[in-house]
């Protein structure tokens, strides 16, 4: 262990406790085939158990932010440590020709009170209830018989079903009505994920009321 590392993140007690993030004088691109860095010098720190929402208009790095903690972008310079798992909900769902189980615990064991409440808190058991097989309907390739609604929760359920100290977020709401997006922030962020660290990426500023702090991007800086 480099305890000079440690020593060095001042503002979490201790940077070893899963759910805690430190991101110091980072600066990241998307590519290495590009010149520039798609965000700048960030700082900033993540407490175990706090909420985070990411604000900012299209194309500001929000996204690139998100995957900067995953480390799969390039960090040019600066640093960033994200302790324990993590577990990503992607912009663009993904959805792969299975049934919907199959989709949502993407190989993991069955646990049947935590998927009942999984389902619960994507706001899925009405639709489950109107698919011809329920649970077990295919899909098809791409999820082709869901509809980008459907395929956006189904791509969140997979993300809270995992068990992870870290849930990144990237824009789960853009995709459903306010009454779902209401629903989600409900029982999905606040209840569901409560006590884990949660970073969620929106454009819908009526949930920054529930956040423990806000990040406002600009061309790939955060403004205070």
């Amino acid at each position: 262990e480099d305890h000079n590392e440690v020593n060095n993140f001042s503002e979490i007690e201790s940077i070893r406790v899963p759910g805690s993030i430190e991101v110091v004088d980072m600066s990241g691109r998307w590519t290495d085939k590009v010149n520039h860095d798609n965000l700048v010098k960030l700082n900033f720190s993540v407490k175990p158990g706090e909420l985070i929402i990411v604000i900012g208009s299209v194309g500001c790095g929000k996204s690139c932010l998100l995957y900067s903690l995953l480390s799969e972008i390039e960090v040019t310079s600066g640093r960033v440590s994200v302790v324990g798992d993590t577990s990503f909900a992607p912009q663009e769902p993904w959805v792969f020709g299975g049934t919907v189980r199959d989709n949502i615990l993407l190989a993991s064991p069955m646990e049947e009170e935590r998927y009942k409440r999984v389902i619960e808190s994507a706001c899925l058991t009405r639709d489950l209830k109107l698919l011809p097989s329920g649970d077990e309907t295919f899909v098809g390739e791409k999820g082709y018989s869901l509809s980008g609604g459907q395929k956006a929760r189904v791509s969140l359920a997979r993300a809270l079903y995992r068990k992870a100290h870290v849930y990144l977020l990237d824009d789960p709401l853009s995709a459903v009505d306010p009454r779902v997006a209401n629903h989600i922030v409900d029982k999905a962020v606040k209840t569901f994920l409560a006590g884990k660290t949660v970073i969620l990426v929106t454009h819908q500023l009526q949930f920054l009321p529930h956040a423990d702090r806000v990040l406002f991007l600009h061309e790939g800086t955060i403004k205070r």
